[in-house]
């Protein structure tokens, strides 16, 4: 690869290298987590996606702050990416249940996806 994709890349991994590293040395630090996962999960290149490492952080985020909504919502587009329907639908609907009555843009996106896979199965 050449130009600006290959800079890209570079600069991803070397910014998960380092979450990984403070993530794994600082895990009691919610902010870390938040942004190591958004960078697997969420990447605008599908290629750069890591769907199995996101599921996975997801799932410790979860463990460490069950009552948090974040974490749910996390969780949600991490079973999302991994084809997981109806487990992604159960968190994002967690996460909007544990939080404040508001705005769930993020959450009823994937929500809306999930469901329409599922009806597409």
């Amino acid at each position: 690869m050449t130009g600006r994709r290959s800079d890209a890349e570079v600069a991803l991994g070397n910014s998960r290298r380092i979450f990984e590293e403070l993530v794994a040395e600082f895990s009691d630090i919610p902010a870390y987590c938040r942004h190591l996962f958004y960078s697997l999960a969420n990447s605008p290149d599908s290629q750069l996606r890591d769907a199995t490492r996101a599921l996975e952080l997801g799932h410790k985020c979860v463990e460490r702050t069950p009552r948090s909504t974040s974490p749910w919502a996390y969780l949600g587009v991490a079973q999302y990416r991994c084809s997981q329907w109806v487990a992604a639908i159960d968190s994002l609907e967690r996460s909007m249940q544990l939080g404040p009555n508001g705005y769930y843009t993020f959450e009823w996106l994937f929500l809306a996806m999930a469901h329409w896979h599922l009806a597409a199965c």
